[in-house]
């Protein structure tokens, strides 16, 4: 099936993007072309029908539901407050597969998990029928867990509301990823930045119940599949700085809340490596802090005139590929290890550590090591993004 081209204005219009690491226009074209869309307009009892053919389309998607617990009504795919089957029944996947392979596309959903009896999970992203390669895992604490390569890992952010509503956008672009979430106010957070994912040429749309032991207690307002703007659809287009090929004492400019991320070729053999950031000088400034020793552990420290505090510690295992980063948003602090094979580790693993020292600082900088990438990239994405943003869920 061809796919469906929606003018939202019916206007051909430019964003000039600066600052932000984009060189040029940030759009050239208000149309979007959707390789799938469903907004569940036609009530439907359970069982659901498999296939089915999304309205008003492009696209299709089968159902695994032995419980029957999913319906269409009100505009809305309901998930029941019932227990699933197990991994993966109920899912909705796409029919058709999609080239994430290359850069500029995004699946997109409108969700929400309304306030039910504390036990549920349901996962949503790009994969297969029954991993899902790239996306989030929402849980009954009203918290956001990043999934990759299959890992639902401890990776959260917490958002705070009785229902998470409502949008969010796992983008695939050329090298990289990015996951933007919007809050319940309507604000727009990117909550994940990635590179090196191994996507397939014919991976779908996938939602994905837990396990047995958790409901699918959700509701879905769409699933569209997107092809992007240009800048949304580059590793770089919407980073405020990065450097490649970054040797010692590369430094580079954050936003004050930012995500922050080192790419490395190999993990450290006895020592320690340290990434900078929110940074004033070497002596105030936070460190990620990558060791390798009988235990290998991803650290949070403060350094506070010279003085090096210990905030928060996890144990990691290393592997291929890997990447150190760090999350600042507001007052709360993450120190991330990723690896190769997609799993995520955090510290601290819950909810960020909580802290205001140089929350206001700009800078980041490779104390100690070495990267094929160093980059930053602001939580808050910049106006030409929002924009685009609110046109794919308009």
């Amino acid at each position: 099936m061809l796919p469906i081209i929606h003018d939202n204005y019916g206007l051909a219009e430019q964003y000039r993007l600066s600052g932000y690491g984009l060189a040029g226009d940030f759009a050239g074209s208000m149309k979007i072309v959707y390789l799938l869309r469903d907004e569940f307009t036609t009530n439907e009892a359970a069982p659901l029908a498999s296939p089915r053919t999304c309205e008003p389309g492009p696209g299709s998607f089968t159902f695994i539901d032995t419980n029957n617990l999913f319906s269409i009504a009100g505009g809305e795919l309901v998930g029941e407050e019932a227990l699933a089957a197990g991994v993966g029944d109920p899912s909705i996947v796409s029919v058709d597969g999609y080239d994430f392979t290359v850069g500029g596309t995004a699946v997109i959903w409108s969700h929400y998990m309304p306030q039910g009896a504390g036990n549920e999970r349901i996962k949503y992203g790009i994969g297969n029928g029954s991993v899902i390669t790239l996306g989030i895992r929402q849980t009954e604490t009203k918290g956001i867990n990043i999934v990759k390569g299959g890992y639902s890992n401890t990776f959260a952010i917490a958002v705070s509301g009785t229902e998470l509503n409502k949008i969010a956008a796992v983008c695939r672009t050329g090298g990289g990823e990015f996951i933007f979430l919007q809050l319940p106010a309507g604000t727009w957070k990117l909550i994940w930045v990635g590179f090196g994912a191994a996507y397939s040429a014919t991976s779908k749309a996938v939602v994905l119940a837990e396990s047995a032991s958790y409901s699918v207690y959700t509701k879905l307002t769409y699933i569209r599949i997107a092809n992007l703007a240009a800048g949304l659809d580059t590793r770089y287009g919407i980073a405020t700085d990065h450097q490649s090929s970054a040797g010692i004492g590369t430094e580079i400019a954050q936003s004050a809340d930012a995500f922050v991320q080192a790419e490395i070729a190999a993990n450290p053999s006895a020592a320690s490596v340290n990434m900078a950031f929110r940074r004033t000088d070497d002596d105030n400034c936070w460190y990620a802090r990558l060791t390798e020793g009988a235990t290998d552990t991803i650290k949070l420290i403060e350094r506070n005139g010279g003085v090096e505090t210990e905030r928060a510690s996890t144990n990691v295992a290393f592997a291929g590929n890997p990447g150190i980063a760090a999350l600042c948003k507001g007052n709360s602090i993450w120190a991330i290890y990723h690896r190769g094979n997609g799993q995520i580790y955090q510290a601290p693993v819950a909810n960020g550590y909580t802290s205001a020292f140089n929350n206001t600082a700009t800078s980041a900088k490779l104390v100690d090591l070495t990267a094929d990438d160093f980059s930053s990239y602001s939580v808050d994405p910049p106006a030409a993004v929002i924009a685009e943003l609110d046109r794919y869920t308009a």
